[in-house]
């Protein structure tokens, strides 16, 4: 049976109520937190999704859906800064039924998120999960093949490993092509950032 937060309040009552060692208990506690925090923290792979959806999810996406690419600051990376990647769909809340099928249909373990604009939203920045699901929807995009095409090319250097401040900047430029394919104007963070720090 897999550790659960009812499993450790059970057996925290039932060992405060026993004679045994406190190092015991302790470790027994610990051992099964850290394990609860691990499942929590496991990134869920997107599930194979058949010709019939892959063809629906690529029409949904060039319509409403979004593919991303970011320059973050990251303080704990030896450059400053880090590359993200994500994709989204979003739809309006009173049309959640239809949203919560797509969630079924890709899988892995971004949630639906409601905003209070009347707009809710699935957003995956897992970049395996981005890469299998734009892998399996680019044959079918219509509009928005050439920022598929940008973003795949972007999870492929992430995925060899950035090399040298040099490379990553090439990958930064990328980053910025992504933003003018969106159209993207609140961007904070860009190349020149990078260049200047």
């Amino acid at each position: 049976m897999k550790p659960s937060l009812e499993v450790y309040e059970q057996h925290h009552d039932e060992l405060s109520r026993m004679v045994i060692p406190r190092e015991v208990i302790k470790i027994f506690l610990q051992t099964t937190m850290t394990t609860i925090k691990n499942q929590r923290n496991k990134s869920v792979s997107i599930k194979n999704i058949d010709i019939y959806w892959a063809k629906y999810l690529a029409g949904f996406m060039d319509a409403d859906g979004g593919f991303l690419a970011q320059i973050k600051r990251a303080k704990d990376h030896t450059l400053k800064f880090k590359i993200s990647v994500s994709f989204s769909l979003y739809q309006k809340t009173v049309r959640l039924y239809g949203l919560q099928e797509l969630h079924g249909v890709i899988g892995g373990n971004a949630p639906i998120t409601k905003k209070t604009n009347g707009m809710s939203y699935i957003t995956n920045a897992s970049i395996p999960s981005v890469k299998k699901f734009l892998t399996i929807i680019r044959p079918h995009l219509v509009f928005k093949t050439k920022l598929a095409d940008l973003i795949l090319s972007i999870i492929e250097d992430l995925e060899k490993g950035i090399s040298s401040r040099k490379h990553f900047i090439e990958v930064c430029r990328k980053v910025d092509k992504v933003a003018e394919l969106t159209d993207s104007k609140s961007r904070v963070v860009t190349t020149e950032t990078v260049l200047k720090e």
